[in-house]
């Protein structure tokens, strides 16, 4: 049976951690879908990530959740691709590029002090 793993806000970026050991322990993974996750590592880490798992990572973002705004690109940190962006009020939602940092979607915002879009994930 393949796996699939989850995660929300710290929890998102130690399942990113998890699926990555699975991955090159060559465990059956389906997909790892994460809510809320902060950037996890830099540039380079975010690369290695997309190389292993590509079309398995789906990371979903709800509009101005502050948490996927942290620690800040400035500092040298990267999302991986594969954001799936839902609008305030999880009516409708934007597959974005592959950048994994598409103004368009959640990294339209500044990180805000809107606790309540990284509470309410899933409605």
């Amino acid at each position: 049976a393949q796996m699939i793993i989850t995660g929300h806000s710290l929890g998102a970026s130690l399942a990113l951690h998890c699926a990555m050991d699975f991955t090159i322990l060559d465990y059956p993974l389906k997909f790892l879908y994460n809510f809320g996750q902060p950037r996890t590592g830099n540039y380079d880490f975010s690369q290695y990530v997309t190389s292993m798992m590509n079309q398995r990572i789906f990371r979903i973002t709800h509009h101005k959740d502050p948490v996927p705004e942290v620690p800040l690109q400035a500092m040298g940190f990267y999302h991986e691709p594969h954001e799936v962006f839902y609008n305030e009020l999880s009516t409708d939602y934007t597959v974005c590029d592959d950048s994994g940092e598409d103004p368009k979607c959640e990294d339209q915002y500044d990180a805000d002090l809107n606790i309540y879009d990284h509470l309410s994930y899933m409605n």
